[in-house]
């Protein structure tokens, strides 16, 4: 399950680590059509499939924990690592405005760096 599939290859285009991880599920699920949520919370090491299936329903925003167990099943790179948790921090503080337009300033900043030439970029 740690293929590279189209949601992770364009996991900077995301603003919302809700709509990325139903895209990634969505996407995993085509290349291999037996995939459950509770399969996915196995390969997770998550006690409950629930966890999955609230974070997919929105009714919770998932803690570090399972971002870091989520991170470590799909192999990211330093740059997505660091992406996937500005985003989830916009979804836990989407009323924050404040906090918001910082974390827009992080996520502009990453995107400008991924275009630059691998030799100029320490991530």
């Amino acid at each position: 399950m740690n293929t590279r599939n189209k949601a992770l290859e364009n996991l900077l285009s995301y603003e919302s680590f809700l709509t990325f991880f139903k895209d990634w599920i969505s996407e995993e699920q085509k290349l291999n059509p037996n995939l459950s949520i509770g399969k996915i919370a196995k390969c997770m090491d998550l006690s409950h499939t629930a966890s999955v299936s609230n974070i997919l329903k929105g009714r919770r925003v998932p803690n570090q924990e399972t971002i870091d167990k989520f991170k470590k099943l799909v192999q990211l790179t330093q740059s997505e690592d660091l992406y996937l948790d500005i985003i989830t921090e916009k979804d836990r503080h989407r009323d924050n405005k404040i906090l918001n337009t910082a974390l827009d300033l992080s996520i502009a900043n990453i995107k400008m760096a991924r275009n630059l030439p691998s030799q100029s970029l320490a991530l």
